[in-house]
């Protein structure tokens, strides 16, 4: 338990450095850039949010059936919701990153055939 108090300590005193490092898209000087940098931004805060749920699903899994608890693995076979949910769940994420993806691919093409004319 000490180790892990001394860890979030150090990880505290780096998010001030880390603040000041540019890891992130550079927002552009054309409306076609500010679309393009609203995308990543929106596509970034999707996975987050994603890894977010996965990391505490696991996390939750984990602490509640570790085996000290006395957790005993059940047996089950082919949960049809189950598959169906997580078939959906990504076909519904990909599409809502789609939409808006194609939009400012569009909107790249027809900027570019604009200003070479």
């Amino acid at each position: 338990m000490v180790g892990l108090s001394r860890s979030m300590g150090l990880a505290a005193l780096c998010v001030p450095a880390l603040a000041f490092a540019q890891v992130n898209m550079p927002k552009g000087v054309t409306p076609v850039s500010h679309n393009l940098y609203d995308l990543h931004i929106m596509v970034t805060w999707i996975v987050m949010g994603i890894m977010a749920v996965v990391y505490g699903l696991i996390i939750c899994s984990v602490i509640r059936h570790r085996k000290s608890k006395g957790a005993i693995a059940s047996a089950f076979r082919q949960n049809m919701f189950l598959e169906i949910f997580w078939t959906v769940i990504p076909l519904i994420i990909i599409t809502v990153i789609a939409a808006p993806s194609i939009r400012v691919l569009i909107e790249m093409h027809n900027y570019g055939a604009a200003m070479l004319r």
